[in-house]
């Protein structure tokens, strides 16, 4: 059947006495599927089951089962995921920087993860018998070297994480992406458009921009991701009405106020900025005000220039 837990198009979950999904590795029994399907607790999933089945307990009581330990794929996807977090999180800045231990075991092993996540989809028991072994190996091994590892990681979050808008779990928090965005690009939304200080933006520079940001912590259905991530920035910077400037003109390099202010180098948010950049001591158009001159009587050519801008 095709799961419910993750856009699933094409079915890839079974169901029997539990429920696995081959895509997504959602796992549990009837209590699990129902707690996560209406986002309950064991509890209330249980008396939901009550209440929907006629069904009654002897003593009143709920008894849950115990939850079966995770499975060797479902660790080694978790190990797979903190790869991809160290290798963001610890890339060298400069050429000469000392490697950190993390990046290194990021380099070393995603692509060798990788290989046996895809075995493991559809696993024959030579591929389990090899994914039970490698990761046996590679667990006795961490057990030796995490605990140094996680306390430098607790340490470096403390002081100055790289990606504020990712969570413990590895996954994005778009309220906190489009934060971050902001800080960098201060924008607004007017009529479903994006304006910053240059101007419209350009919507597919901005989708690739948060295409590099996020490819690294979204694992699956990343173009949706990115599209929900612009969907939440128009939300989040949405603005009414924007009333015409007609005090200033914004140009390349700054903005010029016609009043006593003249020209500074700051910019603003801007619907519109002239690929110009305003020179002080650039000399005067001497032809153009010649040519102006012989066609047109003073009155009108001020009426032209303004008019030209």
């Amino acid at each position: 059947m095709c799961c419910p837990f993750h856009g699933d198009k094409h079915p890839s979950m079974k169901v029997d006495s539990r429920f696995h999904c081959f895509a997504c590795q959602a796992d549990g029994d009837v209590i699990d599927f129902v707690g996560r399907l209406f986002q309950l607790s064991p509890y209330k999933a249980v008396e939901k089951l009550k209440e929907d089945f006629g069904m009654a307990l002897a003593d009143g009581k709920v008894r849950l089962a115990p939850r079966r330990p995770p499975t060797v794929r479902q660790q080694l996807l978790d190990y797979y995921r903190c790869l991809q977090r160290w290798r963001v999180r610890y890339a060298p800045q400069s050429p000469t920087e000392e490697l950190h231990p993390c990046f290194l075991e990021a380099i070393k092993n995603l692509d060798i993860v990788e290989y046996y996540l895809d075995c493991s989809v559809l696993p024959d028991p030579q591929t389990e018998n090899e994914l039970r072994k490698y990761w046996e190996g590679l667990h006795e091994r961490l057990e030796k070297e995490e605990q140094d590892w996680r306390d430098e990681d607790e340490l470096e979050e403390e002081e100055d994480c790289e990606c504020p808008w990712v969570d413990s779990k590895g996954k994005v928090r778009e309220t906190a992406y489009c934060q971050y965005l902001l800080e960098k690009h201060p924008m607004m939304c007017l009529k479903q458009k994006l304006f910053d200080q240059n101007g419209e933006v350009d919507e597919d520079a901005l989708l690739y921009e948060v295409h590099s940001d996020l490819r690294d912590f979204v694992l699956d259905n990343l173009a949706k991701k990115e599209k929900q991530v612009l969907d939440a920035l128009r939300i989040e910077t949405y603005t009414p009405e924007w009333k015409p400037q007609l005090d200033r003109i914004h140009l390349q390099n700054g903005t010029y106020f016609l009043d006593e202010r003249g020209f500074v180098p700051e910019k603003e948010l801007c619907l519109n900025r002239l690929p110009v950049e305003y020179q002080p001591d650039a000399p005067a158009p001497t032809k153009w005000l010649e040519f102006l001159d012989g066609l047109l009587i003073p009155e009108d050519i001020l009426t032209l220039q303004e008019y030209l801008g």
